[in-house]
């Protein structure tokens, strides 16, 4: 949990993040005009945009609104600083 507060005490200066809320619960509050379900809502994005979705997926949830149906995070940015060990040191089947 410690990484989670962590997390949520700086999501104010990702770049973008405060935007793309922003466009989320504009969505939300338009979605009958645009010709969408505001009951069905979903956030999708890859690399730094997966990071930004999945960043605006747990906001909504922490605050409550608005509810999405499904996130979709395609290679999402999300620990930059995350070391791992290259591909080629991992086990084969072969």
């Amino acid at each position: 949990m410690r990484a989670h507060a962590d997390a949520k005490q700086h999501t104010r200066s990702v770049p973008g993040a405060t935007g793309s809320r922003a466009t989320l619960t504009w969505a939300a509050k338009h979605a009958g005009e645009l010709g969408g379900n505001p009951d069905q809502l979903m956030v999708m994005g890859d690399s730094a945009g997966g990071a930004l979705a999945a960043l605006s997926a747990v906001r909504a949830r922490d605050e409550g609104e608005p509810s999405l149906r499904l996130q979709v995070l395609i290679y999402p940015m999300i620990g930059p600083a995350l070391r791992t060990a290259p591909r080629s040191s991992l086990p084969t089947d072969t």
